[in-house]
């Protein structure tokens, strides 16, 4: 592995494929270990949370990411709470809601 770069984004700063590579990677950690979070809802908990995150880049490819610590605290809040409840806040309707 060649010099590892790593940046700092905030959730506002991040564009589409950022956030979806956080969300993805966040939801295949709960489905490995056999609770089925999706790719929505992760998105609604990061959109909730609007963590700060970290990506790891060797020269122009994206090698890992991750929440910044900074964050951790509140999205293992959230997470948590949507894991006691996955209806609370409307989560559960995410994907029907309409912005127009």
């Amino acid at each position: 592995m060649g010099n590892i770069i790593e940046k700092t984004r905030e959730w506002i700063q991040m564009n589409d494929y950022e956030r979806r590579v956080i969300a993805l990677s966040h939801a295949n950690g709960f489905t490995n270990n056999g609770i089925t979070v999706t790719e929505s809802h992760m998105m609604r908990l990061l959109d909730l949370g609007q963590p700060k995150c970290v990506f790891g880049y060797d020269g122009e490819q994206l090698k890992y990411s991750r929440i910044h610590k900074d964050s951790t605290e509140v999205m293992r809040v959230i997470t948590n709470n949507y894991l006691i409840d996955p209806g609370i806040d409307g989560i559960e309707d995410f994907e029907l809601i309409d912005d127009e």
